[in-house]
């Protein structure tokens, strides 16, 4: 039985994090020319060197240190838990920004060696009967949504590493993952051309079954990802506040083969790196959206509790190098999204980020 269905049912499952919708406008000619972006190409920034070899690891690492990372909309007190690391020797991995993205600027200031993604909200980000679609239209309009910011917003080619695409599209069957891989494969191929790198996907908690990972992975969209030094992000967590952080962790999913860690919540993301690894597709990864329970306001959660889900994943994810952080949902609700502020939780992430800041993680093969 598919997830998503049943938890939107229960009201437990945030959908889009979408607060408002970028105004209509002309898309852009698609270009050949290849922009300089102006991101370094060093393992301290977000850029991956190109020159690498296709078959290396050409991406940053997340090296040493925790991999809790930041998912803003509005940018509140986000800047000062950045500072407050800085000062303890530590740094966000990722910060990802949703619309209001003036403050990664801010965010490189303080941490320069952070990756910074940015995410803009538009009409088709659901990507909406994508199996029936003009692929080559609908990524213009994509795409096209990055072009106008970027040619509004000129300093947004220093500070966003990485542009995600789209959110939580969910298209019915292996058939329609495929035709999903496919537009990526459009969206890359405009990424190429105009300079900037992109974070593809970004599906739903609890998808896709497993005969929708081999249907996309089997497209080759990875190894287009894996050439242009592009990302995968996806949506990951468990749901309502009495549900344990590893709930179905280490339980099989239906069709997939027994893969160590993985589990229908979280770290399901392993049953598709497990494909990706035999292929030599293997791309670094950012859980875009993570859910330790939700629904918190009135409810007074227990922080520690909370905060112990959360380091619980982050130790877990520690052991993947190709993972690169997890970003609880969310800081700076705008309205409609209140109920899903894990501001109170930071202050103690904060400190066990510190604390934890020379750990060492899972280092490429």
């Amino acid at each position: 039985m598919r997830l998503l269905p049943m938890l939107a049912a229960l009201a437990l499952f945030p959908g889009s994090t979408g607060c408002t919708v970028a105004d209509d406008y002309d898309p852009a000619d698609d270009t050949d020319d290849d922009t300089d972006d102006g991101a370094d190409d060093d393992d301290t920034g977000g850029q991956p060197d190109d020159d690498d070899a296709a078959d290396s690891w050409a991406y940053p690492t997340i090296a040493t240190g925790s991999k809790i990372g930041v998912h803003g909309i509005y940018s509140t007190n986000i800047l000062e838990y950045a500072q407050a690391l800085v000062d303890g020797g530590a740094h966000f991995p990722v910060v990802k920004a949703v619309d209001d993205l003036w403050w990664l600027g801010e965010i490189k200031a303080i941490s320069p060696q952070t990756i910074t993604i940015a995410r803009l909200t538009h009409p088709w980000e659901a990507c909406q009967d994508v199996e029936g679609a003009d692929h080559d239209a609908m990524a213009d309009l994509i795409m096209g949504e990055i072009q106008a910011k970027l040619a509004a917003e000129p300093e947004l080619w220093e500070t966003a590493d990485y542009w995600e695409v789209i959110n939580e599209p969910d298209p019915p069957g292996a058939g329609g993952y495929a035709a999903l891989a496919q537009l990526m494969i459009e969206c890359i191929e405009r990424a190429d051309a105009m300079g900037i790198k992109i974070a593809i996907f970004s599906l739903n908690a609890g998808t896709p079954e497993y005969d929708e990972m081999v249907a996309m992975v089997e497209t080759g969209v990875f190894g287009h990802a894996k050439a242009g030094g592009h990302i995968y992000a996806i949506h990951e967590g468990v749901f309502g506040n009495d549900t344990p952080i590893d709930q179905w962790w280490g339980d099989t999913i239906p069709g997939s083969p027994v893969v160590d860690g993985a589990g229908a919540l979280c770290f399901r993301y392993r049953y598709v790196y497990d494909l990706l690894e035999q292929r030599d597709e293997v791309v670094p990864l950012f859980v875009s959206e993570f859910y330790a329970g939700g629904g918190y306001s009135g409810d007074d959660p227990e922080v520690q509790d909370i905060a112990d889900r959360m380091i619980w994943y982050d130790a877990q994810a520690a052991e993947d190098y190709y993972m690169w952080a997890f970003m609880p949902f969310t800081l700076g609700p705008c309205p409609g999204w209140e109920n899903q502020d894990y501001s109170f939780v930071y202050p103690s992430l904060v400190e066990h980020m510190v604390a934890i800041k020379d750990r060492v993680n899972g280092d490429p093969p």
